[in-house]
């Protein structure tokens, strides 16, 4: 006969109460980051390799690069950092001429005044990057001052194999949180504005980075392209003045214009290879537009676990012992997707909560075992006594 209800529960509170603390001390200390981290990159490698899932063109952000060849050009910027003001304004306007939605820079401009990027057009609106130091376990802006009109922190998070997988959405610094890069820009394409008392209730600091495809699904342009076609626009224009020769498309988008030359020193080791850091703030601002990629909270990690663990204890109470590997694999499947989704709207992070499952199942296939084998005893002494 079957164990009585109570029973199995009680049997199986050690070892649910033991995996549980066990689940918290590996979840704060980052191992399910990174057992999901391999898992998730090999299936994205897959996926790619065998074009199981193209990678559409995005069709929010692109990106104007300044290349190797761009940054030595002698009529741009002659090899010389940090970039010529002169010949990035420009840039900036004519990058303006194609009516975007939003300008982000992702160029260090901390050299200049503060009150130069007012100069600029405000049509469309332009977003800076600031940058942040970090002092006693606190960030500090790193320019002094109000800064530009708009602006955010740019930086991504590496894991403990030094590859960039998530970006701080806020950072708290001694003057109040303030945004990151992709959170002000996603912000200003939806027409929003971000204040203090919102930054601080934000809860989800810290999203993924929702790799989905190569860099280059991202439309992109080069710094030479873009000024070469404003200096045609604007003769194009002195012939007649709505004239549209020249213009490059990037209506209504984002258009982030960062480096990617090699003295710019802004790479990145990503999982799919390394990525210019403007490719990096796309992705991430890419996840803003998607509404993020939270990670599991550990507390509903623990919770949904210690739920699933005593369904399954029961479950294998009730089975016969020729079903309780098969149903049990298939019970463990759905409820890590489905506790996945409830708690972060995907069901990417499957990865957290088979742990505890699997080794409550190890756990439950051995009281079988032990059971079976307990019963052919007792058939074979009945046999020979």
């Amino acid at each position: 006969p079957p164990t009585p209800l109570w029973k199995s529960i009680v049997r199986g509170s050690p070892i649910i109460i033991v995996l549980s603390l066990l689940t918290l001390v590996l979840g704060y200390a980052g191992w399910f980051q990174s057992l999901e981290a391999g898992v998730l990159d090999t299936w994205l490698r897959v996926k790619l390799a065998l074009n199981l899932e193209a990678s559409a063109q995005s069709t929010e952000i692109a990106i104007v690069e300044i290349t190797d060849t761009d940054y030595e050009n002698k009529e741009i910027f002659n090899g010389t950092s940090p970039l010529d003001r002169s010949k990035l304004k420009e840039l900036i306007l004519a990058i303006a001429a194609a009516h975007p939605r939003v300008i982000g820079v992702d160029i260090d401009t901390a050299a200049w005044s503060r009150f130069e990027p007012a100069e600029l057009s405000q049509i469309p609106p332009i977003v800076w990057v600031r940058t942040v130091r970090k002092m006693d376990n606190q960030y500090e802006l790193s320019q002094d001052g109000a800064g530009p009109p708009l602006w955010g922190v740019d930086g991504v998070l590496n894991d403990q194999l030094k590859i960039a997988r998530r970006y701080p959405r806020i950072y708290d610094t001694g003057s109040g949180p303030v945004p990151s890069f992709p959170l002000a820009l996603a912000a200003v394409y939806g027409h929003t504005t971000i204040d203090v008392s919102e930054l601080s209730a934000i809860k989800e600091t810290v999203w993924g980075l929702d790799f989905s495809g190569p860099p280059d699904r991202f439309p992109h342009v080069s710094a030479s392209e873009v000024l070469a076609a404003y200096k045609s626009l604007k003769a194009a224009r002195d012939r007649h003045p709505y004239s549209r020769e020249g213009l490059i498309d990037l209506n209504n988008r984002i258009v982030l214009l960062g480096g990617r030359f090699k003295a710019g020193r802004d790479t990145h080791d990503t999982p799919l290879g390394p990525w210019a850091g403007v490719y990096l703030m796309a992705q991430a601002t890419e996840t803003e537009l998607k509404g993020g990629h939270p990670l599991p909270n550990e507390v509903w990690v623990i919770l949904l676990g210690i739920v699933g663990s005593i369904a399954l204890v029961l479950l294998n109470n009730r089975l016969d012992w020729k079903l309780a590997l098969p149903v049990s694999l298939l019970f463990i499947a759905v409820v890590v997707l489905l506790s996945s989704y409830f708690t972060t709207s995907t069901a990417k992070h499957w990865v957290y909560f088979v742990p505890i499952l699997a080794l409550v199942l190890l756990r439950e296939i051995y009281g079988h075992v032990k059971k079976r084998r307990g019963q052919s005893l007792d058939r074979l002494h009945e046999q020979t006594g």
